[in-house]
């Protein structure tokens, strides 16, 4: 019910000496209706205002009646406002009543009409708004600031008073505020509402204030709390003051209130902010850094003015933002982080869309096939020229053809170990082509890994390496046909040696056959037997070393390597001696090979490698010169090495030396002699290293598994019976060799029947039954591979088992697996055949019947 009160029972109250206290309990008024009361008893010039001069401190603090009295509301939450015609003109709202606005950052002169505009906030509830005001005041702050007070004339668009209530509103929620329209800057009077704590005198003692209902109060404020006098000392602080800076029971009292901030401007702008309080009796709040007791605090200080009678003060309570301060700093270092990132990140884009055209266009034009492989083996991509190399005719992608065709080669079995191991690999690998060309693909594949280290591909480059390997075989033939017309001499010299053996041996047998001295007979054919074992070997390594391909993995044994360098040392001595002789100087070759050495691989393979080190060392020497050629197992290992005393290789160089093609030499040279050698070490799971240095000559290391002791071969003692009795039939077209092998396995209590011809054989085949055929593979009637092949179709014919098969040849190492393989022959011996060797051979194949 709204409340009437008559002026003149005010006026005749007060003239009667009713303090405040009992007007507003006699009229049930608030403190802020009292006031307003009197304001409004003044303007009507009812009450004078010497009347009421010695309640209150000056008159100005209830007479406000010039236009900057138009805000009401303080506003909380920065909106934005603007001019309507110029937008690059704005200022923030500061205060807003119901007919005007306090507005900073726009100045105006009095009298000026301007057309302003406030946008839309969603936090806020206010809708877009524009209304014309005129200027009532403007100032400019020491600090340069520019404030201005505008009244409302005329609402162009939207409400108004919906932007008033909201403020206020806001106001209510965050400060509660009051929501009448009174004055809310007006001192608050203490003392008027602490009676039983004033003075006989109406005045208050702040040195008690901690004993009276207000102290109490401001000490259980969870923020702290001060109380500066007009001497702009502190005179009261809270207990929640003292625990933040760690300050003792009111240390703080009687501190100057500057002395509480951080620097001298801050403390300055403080000190400013704090007099206009005193002067304006306005509220007030500054956001400043304080630093009490060593303590460094970003803060947010509210000045409240108070009254307690004729005593003033600010009330000063102080909010710790600086937790919300640094997480501000840190939002904005976090979204400069994100800006930065989002523009190195478009970079980056463009960055890559530019790189992604340059790659597709290298990848469609490159000389060479490029393909790319997901991690099941799948080809998912790829350019033209593979599809060209492969065969794949058009411009479809038939990936289900590109699968087939490499389903058959070993390309899938490289990417698989490429995506395996995570490391690079290339491979020559033999390819039939969609229109069934055979030929060579070289392929580098390279392994495709993402950021969490799994490997999701790969991708592979593949070259048509047909002619080169072509090219590069003629070269390695080439080179090898050199060696071999350079050791011509040698194989001479001990086809030489190993004739006057036998002819000396043969004429002394003879002449103990007429003394019938079997000793001695025995003794001279036993050299005449190991004397052809070492013309035969002699043949066999010119036989292997002018070979193209290389000895199947069946054709590995185990050997003593220290012996097989002694005879590639012998085998090369005619060659570097006489050389050396031819230019005039002196040559010296040592060996320092250890007596076992045993590797598993291929003999002649390993040969060559020595003979290619050799004949390196040789032509390194610019003069007389010495190698030195030692062998030696150590661990597990056997180190051969090859050492000279030339010119050596200058470091520029030692990359490239076992690359193939690459050579020092000139015309002289293919460069592919270490290459070849270096491939072949390689394959036995060896290394092959140099240490050199120009001017002092080069090392070549070559390191390859040891075999153990009970793996390396033994010389078993020839067998002087065998335990089983066979059918054999023995084949070939010379009647000495037929002879001397019916003799051999008769003799063993072995039935031998013999035949000179293919036909021959056939014949009596068809009329006995025959576990056995030994037989030559070149014979001119019919060759051992088609005798082989009768045979077993006879035995088929039978219903039986075919006989066991060992092809005699002379050309043993020119016999691939492959030829094995497709025909039926279980064993293969090289001519000259040693008995024992053939006899352990029909033992094995026996052996392996039984079982």
């Amino acid at each position: 019910m709204e409340k009437r009160i008559k002026a003149a029972d005010i006026v005749r109250d007060i003239r009667e000496g009713l303090s405040d206290i009992e007007l507003m309990a006699k009229y049930n008024l608030t403190l802020k209706g009292f006031l307003s009361l009197l304001r409004r008893s003044l303007e009507a010039k009812i009450l004078d205002p010497s009347e009421i001069a010695t309640r209150f401190a000056s008159y100005e603090e209830i007479l406000i009646d010039d236009s900057r009295t138009i805000p009401r509301f303080k506003i909380q939450e920065s909106i934005q406002i603007q001019e309507y015609k110029r937008p690059d003109i704005q200022g923030l709202l500061t205060e807003i009543s119901e007919n005007g606005v306090r507005i900073q950052g726009i100045s105006g002169r009095p009298g000026d009409i301007k057309t302003l505009a406030v946008s839309a906030r969603e936090s806020l509830g206010i809708n877009p708004l524009v209304f014309e005001a005129e200027c009532k005041w403007s100032s400019r702050e020491p600090s340069g600031t520019v404030f201005a007070g505008y009244e409302t004339k005329r609402v162009l668009k939207g409400d108004f008073s919906e932007l008033v209530s909201c403020v206020a509103k806001q106001n209510a929620e965050e400060e509660g505020s009051f929501l009448e329209s009174e004055d809310p800057t007006e001192s608050l009077d203490l003392a008027s509402c602490l009676i039983e704590d004033v003075t006989e005198s109406g005045s208050f003692s702040f040195r008690g204030i901690r004993k009276t209902w207000f102290g109490k109060l401001l000490q259980v404020l969870p923020i702290p709390a001060l109380l500066i006098g007009e001497d702009s000392h502190v005179t009261f602080s809270n207990k929640s003051c003292e625990r933040m800076t760690n300050a003792s029971n009111g240390s703080l009292i009687g501190r100057q209130f500057s002395s509480l901030f951080i620097n001298e401007k801050t403390a300055a702008e403080a000190q400013e902010i704090l007099e206009k309080v005193f002067s304006t009796r306005k509220r007030h709040s500054y956001l400043g850094v304080l630093e009490i007791n060593g303590n460094k605090m970003w803060g947010r200080i509210s000045f409240q003015s108070v009254r307690m009678g004729v005593d003033r003060s600010v009330l000063v309570l102080i909010e710790d933002l600086t937790y919300e301060k640094e997480q501000l700093i840190r939002n904005q270092e976090h979204q400069q982080e994100l800006r930065n990132e989002i523009a190195e990140r478009k970079k980056v884009e463009q960055f890559l869309r530019e790189s992604e055209e340059k790659y597709r266009s290298l990848v469609e034009n490159a000389p060479l096939g490029i393909i790319s492989v997901a991690r099941d083996g799948t080809i998912i991509a790829a350019n033209p020229t593979f599809l060209k190399i492969i065969g794949c005719v058009g411009d479809k992608f038939e990936k289900a053809c590109i699968l087939k065709l490499f389903g058959d080669s070993g390309a899938r079995t490289l990417f698989r170990n490429c995506m395996e191991q995570q490391s690079v690999l290339c491979e020559e690998i033999p390819f039939t082509g969609a229109g069934g060309n055979a030929f060579v693909l070289r392929i580098l594949s390279t392994p495709l890994v993402d950021q969490s280290g799994e490997t999701i591909g790969c991708q592979a480059v593949v070259e048509d390496y047909t002619e080169q390997k072509k090219s590069q075989e003629i070269l390695l033939q080439t080179a090898r046909l050199r060696a071999i017309g350079e050791m011509a001499s040698g194989a001479a010299h001990n086809f030489n040696n190993v004739l006057q053996i036998v002819m000396g041996n043969s004429q002394m047998a003879l002449t103990h056959l007429e003394w019938n001295n079997l000793l001695e007979i025995k003794k001279n054919l036993t050299n005449i037997v190991e004397s052809a074992r070492l013309g035969a070997e002699t043949v066999k390594r010119l036989q292997d070393f002018s070979r193209t391909e290389s000895l199947e993995t069946h054709g590995r044994k185990v050997f003593d390597l220290s012996k097989t360098a002694a005879e590639a040392v012998e085998m090369t001595r005619t060659w570097w001696q006489g050389m050396a002789e031819r230019q005039g100087l002196s040559i010296t070759l040592w060996t320092e090979l250890e007596t076992s050495c045993p590797v598993l691989g291929m003999e002649n393979e390993l040969f060559e490698v020595v003979v290619n080190l050799i004949k390196n060392a040789v032509e390194a020497l610019a003069g007389p010169g010495r190698i030195v050629v030692r062998s030696e197992a150590r661990d597990r290992s056997v180190i051969l090495q090859v050492q000279d005393n030339g010119i050596g290789i200058p470091s520029e160089n030692l990359g490239h030396i076992f690359a193939p093609f690459w050579t020092t030499k000139g015309t002289q040279g293919t460069g592919m002699g270490l290459s070849s050698s270096y491939g072949i070490v390689k394959r036995h799971g060896g290394e092959i290293s140099v240490r050199s240095r120009q001017g002092e000559g080069s090392i070549f290391t070559v390191v390859l598994p040891l075999v153990s002791r009970r793996e390396s071969c033994t010389q078993v003692g020839l067998k002087e019976q065998l335990d089983f009795r066979l059918n054999i039939l023995v084949v070939d077209d010379i009647e000495q060799i037929v002879n001397s092998l019916h003799e051999a396995l008769t003799i063993r209590n072995q039935t031998v029947f013999r035949a000179l011809s293919g036909s021959q054989a056939l014949e009596i085949f068809e009329h006995h039954q025959i576990d056995l055929v030994i037989c030559d593979l070149g014979m001119s009637e019919m060759n051992g591979w088609q005798i082989a092949e009768r045979i077993e179709a006879i035995s088929r014919t039978r219903g039986a088992s075919r006989p066991s098969f060992i092809l005699l040849t002379g050309w043993g190492s020119e016999v691939s697996a492959f030829d094995r393989h497709k025909h039926p022959v279980d064993h293969v011996l090289e001519k000259p055949v040693d008995l024992n060797e053939l006899l352990n051979a029909i033992s094995g194949l026996v052996t392996k019947k039984q079982v």
